[in-house]
């Protein structure tokens, strides 16, 4: 009862990236005010997988174009439609998913005028977001920096660093 629920963002990384994009598309009242998707798993969004296990598969990102036809371009847009928040997508390059979503989910995104706003960190892998290959304190006080901003934008309750 003492968090304002038009207070509330959500982030996720890789296949929790497909997740806040999902949770995005809640109705109102059941959805996050905002959601930050980092090099989400897009292969997931636009159900990829033909059979098998549905979890992130770095062969399916590589070859995503032997899987990917019209029945997932229609869940892919379906899902994307439905989004009722503002996302933040925040990306690398380094990693194939990276070419599945500037291809096939940020076009999607943008047709559905979805996209709020985009955040690129050139040079870095997937994962840079949870510190690993050794990411400078600079990235982390930019990204915090970005996204504190965009969620100050969306937020009742604004945000504040935690030494306050």
């Amino acid at each position: 009862p003492s968090v304002d629920p038009n207070s509330m963002v959500a982030l996720g990384h890789s296949g929790g990236g497909r997740l806040v994009l999902e949770l995005a598309g809640l109705p109102n009242g059941k959805a996050p005010t905002a959601v930050i998707a980092s090099e989400p798993a897009s292969t997931l969004i636009a159900d990829l997988y033909p059979v098998g296990p549905k979890k992130p598969d770095i062969n399916v990102s590589i070859n995503y174009e032997e899987y990917y036809g019209e029945r997932n371009r229609k869940i892919l847009e379906a899902r994307v439609q439905r989004i009722c928040r503002p996302v933040l997508y925040i990306h690398s390059e380094h990693h194939p998913i990276n070419r599945v979503n500037e291809e096939l989910l940020v076009p999607a995104l943008k047709k559905y005028d979805k996209l709020t706003k985009e955040k690129f960190y050139p040079g870095y892998y997937h994962g840079y977001i949870w510190g690993q290959q050794g990411i400078p304190e600079e990235l982390y006080r930019t990204i915090i920096k970005d996204i504190t901003s965009f969620c100050s934008r969306h937020v009742a309750v604004q945000p504040r660093p935690v030494s306050d």
